[in-house]
C-alpha cells in the first residue's frame, strides 16, 4: 500500500502540527496517543475514532527525567522527581496514553 500512497503523505514538524493537519487537512493521521486526551479531543473515542498502533510496528520514543546538577539540592525539584517515579504518577501517565 505504501507505494500507492507515498505521494499523499504529509509530514509535520511537531505533534501539535500533526494534530492540526489531521483535524483539518487529512483523512487519517498518526498522532501521539496522549494528544487524544486533550479536552478539545474529548469527542473522539478509542475504538470508534482512533485505535492504538501495535507497539511491535514501531520503536516507541523513550522519555526520561533528570535532575540538573545545579538543582540537586532544590527540595521541590527532588519532590517532583520522586513523584514522577511513583505509582500514582505512573497511573496518571497510563491514563493519558503513555506507555510505562
Amino acid at each position: 500500500i505504501y507505494d500507492k500512497i507515498k505521494n499523499k503523505l504529509i509530514f509535520a514538524q511537531s505533534i501539535s502540527q500533526t494534530i492540526s493537519y489531521t483535524m483539518v487537512a487529512t483523512d487519517i493521521g498518526i498522532v501521539a496517543k496522549s494528544s487524544l486526551y486533550s479536552p478539545k479531543m474529548s469527542k473522539y473515542k478509542q475504538n470508534v475514532n482512533f485505535k492504538d498502533i501495535n507497539t511491535k510496528l514501531y520503536t516507541p520514543i523513550n522519555q526520561g527525567i533528570v535532575i540538573l546538577k545545579n538543582q540537586k539540592i532544590n527540595t521541590q525539584v527532588k519532590a517532583f522527581y520522586n513523584f514522577m517515579l511513583s505509582k500514582k504518577a505512573k497511573n496518571i501517565l497510563l491514563k493519558f496514553g503513555y506507555l510505562i
